[in-house]
């Protein structure tokens, strides 16, 4: 491996440590039932009646930010590889 390729290698290593640093508190305190579910996950509702809900989509408790910066990541790190992959 020549200097350049080290660098560029060593460059995304620093970026890629830095974006996981930077995103694993955000990761570590979401707490999508609480927010959806007020607090009562596990308890059983007396009132059956179904509630309309004007959104029509339900809420799965997936963080779509996340999914599209790993998406990202994943676009950028194959990028890298194949430039580096080309030579020089």
């Amino acid at each position: 491996m020549n200097r350049g390729t080290r660098s560029l290698w060593s460059a995304f290593a620093l970026i890629a440590v830095l974006l996981a640093l930077v995103a694993l508190p955000a990761v570590a305190s979401a707490t999508p039932t609480d927010d959806v579910y007020g607090g009562t996950l596990g308890q059983v509702e007396s009132n059956t009646q179904a509630k309309s809900d004007k959104s029509g989509l339900p809420f799965t408790g997936l963080d779509v930010g996340i999914v599209v910066l790993a998406g990202g990541f994943l676009v950028g790190t194959g990028l890298v590889i194949r430039r580096a992959s080309r030579g020089s």
